[in-house]
């Protein structure tokens, strides 16, 4: 026992009587009372360590050494009531003795999903189908397209000369989701399901201009059970690996392992990028469609496991032996894609060090979106945090869908498959892609951030008042389970919506201002510049959750009043819990259709 490590068990608590603690295990599913001074030795205990460093650590916290042996008993009982869980034991719940080689299949599809930006998707193709075709690759491209205006077929005249060349282009613009969401509804008409869901899900809502999810939900249901990636159309298929790519796999606890590198302009930033000649579908399928021992497998003969950066709750997530990695995602180089830099408040580690080095790097960061994000090495996590500039999926099960209008479409993907999908793993890959929007972009002037929320983040408060109901796990039924949530707030009348939105605002920024008052307190409320801003946004959010039109989402507030706007955010809740709830016969009908070869997109 002194040379095992252990961690604390992933445990729900509860106020018991005066002194004690109910504690939940997840792993064993049975209760535990626990003393206060326990429970406190047993949170401590959040990674990997033996006993007598997990002791030392809690002394040198401030636990008091009262020369007894109460602490180190404590461990050994928190140990036999299998409340400290082995890292052996860890590592035997999903390393098991190796049985048939895993071989997901290969991808075989990449979608491209753009609205209105024919040089981008252009540029976009070429570059994929070269590095493809380096690689002896030859995957069908699937062009799903959301312009609104009538070009008159110029998009797909401008792809036309990559078919010709011998590519497997197809095509899908509004015309043919329409016609498919017809084809769809028609097919399952005996289930029920309305016409104007599936319009919902491929074509969004008239109420909003973005609609950047509903395009990757027709990815989704262009590759129904397939393998497959997804590009944004100003993504250049230009990939950077690192020097060496440790033989190992890392679990992370982490929403986002990757390390942040800040750049002063696109120039600074392109001459720093050392550019890597490798097959970018590779990367994906080391660790797309498997398990972690399938994943340490495909990385190579004698990966290590690296568990060090493993929290209780990412050890009871990352030890079923039935999960699976269904997503994976690059890092990139480029433009950021946030439209806020917020995030910088909250990074830690060694992207905060380099973020922080300096008061004028810190300022330059906040003016400039060109960064450099990439992990170390293979990575796999359970995570709600996903970028979504170049992701690969497996289709083969039921996956949520995306929401189809607003921003932060890809956020939502992935704090709802957290939530549905309780053995979906997310990989991250040690390799960033050029995201090169044409022209620099910059963070809009004025301070840090913006404290208004986007549809959403509606929607995502909305959502976190869902808990799963005992004996329902499936991905449908906790769909359905999450859909009516979304349902009922959005058929509310609208002052009742209102009230509604802004009472789980009042808890979910309070959990957010609570979390900023941790960081400022972790790091010392140093550097000063730092913690300004941070205090600075605290100050913003209490004062716009106090006095702000918290229901009515800010994206919608440039062409909408502020009643305008809440009544389109109520109908797009609504909607999308339907959709939620529909989803799995959209998705099996698809499915079903694409077996008849009836499928979304057409070849050009």
């Amino acid at each position: 026992m002194e040379d095992e490590r252990y961690i604390a068990a992933h445990v729900a608590a509860y106020p018991a009587d005066r002194g004690h603690v109910l504690v939940f295990n997840r792993s064993t599913d049975r209760p535990e009372v626990l003393s206060d001074q326990q429970f406190g030795i047993l949170r401590r205990a959040d990674r990997f360590d033996t006993i007598d460093r997990h002791i030392r650590k809690l002394f040198v916290s401030g636990w008091e050494d009262d020369g007894s042996d109460f602490v180190e008993s404590t461990f050994r009982d928190l140990v036999s009531r299998r409340l400290l869980i082995s890292e052996k034991t860890f590592r035997a719940s999903f390393l098991q003795a190796p049985g048939k080689p895993e071989t997901p299949p290969p991808i075989t599809a990449v979608g491209l999903p753009t609205r209105d930006r024919i040089p981008q998707v252009q540029r976009c193709l070429k570059s994929w189908i070269e590095n493809n075709q380096r690689f002896d690759r030859r995957p069908s491209y699937f062009v799903l397209d959301d312009s609104r205006a009538d070009t008159h077929g110029e998009l797909e005249k401008a792809l036309a000369p990559f078919a010709t060349a011998g590519a497997s282009v197809h095509y899908a613009g509004v015309k043919e989701k329409a016609r498919f969401a017809h084809e769809v509804a028609c097919a399952a008409k005996s289930e029920g399901l309305p016409e104007e869901v599936v319009s919902f899900a491929l074509l969004g809502d008239e109420g909003f201009f973005y609609s950047y999810g509903a395009n990757r939900n027709a990815s989704l249901l262009a590759a129904p059970g397939e393998i497959f990636a997804t590009t944004d159309d100003d993504i250049v298929c230009q990939p950077a690996v690192p020097p060496e790519i440790p033989p190992a796999l890392f679990l992370s606890a982490l929403n986002d392992p990757s390390i942040f590198r800040f750049y002063d302009d696109r120039k600074k930033l392109t001459e720093s990028v050392e550019t890597s000649d490798v097959d970018v579908l590779s990367f994906h399928e080391k660790l797309l469609g498997r398990t972690i021992t399938g994943c340490l497998s495909a990385i190579g003969s004698g990966a290590a496991l690296d568990v060090e950066g493993v929290s209780p709750e990412a050890a009871y997530s990352l030890g079923r032996p039935a999960s699976l990695v269904r997503l994976t995602a690059t890092g990139h180089w480029g433009d950021c894609g946030m439209e806020s830099p917020h995030l910088l408040l909250q990074l830690n580690d060694a992207s905060r060090e380099l973020l922080l080095r300096s008061k004028q790097r810190y300022a330059k960061a906040k003016e400039s979106r060109e960064t450099f994000r990439r992990v170390a090495g293979y990575t796999v996590s359970k995570t709600a945090l996903f970028a979504g500039m170049n992701i690969g999926i497996d289709g083969r099960r039921l996956l949520p869908p995306f929401l189809p209008v607003g921003r932060n479409e890809d956020g939502m993907f992935a704090m709802i498959l957290h939530l549905c999908a309780d053995d979906a793993l997310v990989g991250h890959l040690p390799l960033a892609i050029q995201h090169s929007p044409m022209g620099q972009r910059f963070y809009e002037p004025g301070p840090i951030p913006n404290a208004a929320p986007r549809f959403a983040e509606v929607v995502s408060t909305i959502a976190g008042g869902f808990h799963p109901t005992g004996g329902r796990s499936g991905v449908s039924e906790r769909l359905f389970d999450l859909g009516k949530v979304l349902v009922d707030a959005g058929s509310m009348k609208v002052d009742d919506f209102r009230s509604f939105v802004e009472q789980a605002w009042v808890s979910e920024s309070s959990r957010y201002i609570s979390y900023l008052e941790y960081l400022l307190a972790r790091h010392h409320g140093e550097p000063k510049y730092w913690a300004e801003d941070v205090q600075s946004f605290i100050e913003r959010l209490n004062d716009f959750t106090v006095h702000g039109p918290v229901a009515a989402p800010r994206e919608l507030l440039a062409d909408q009043s502020p009643e305008q706007a809440i009544e389109s955010c109520r109908r797009g809740v609504r909607r999308f819990g339907q959709l939620l709830q529909w989803w799995p016969v959209i998705w099996e009908t698809a499915r079903g259709l694409r077996e008849k070869g009836i499928r979304l997109a057409r070849p050009i």
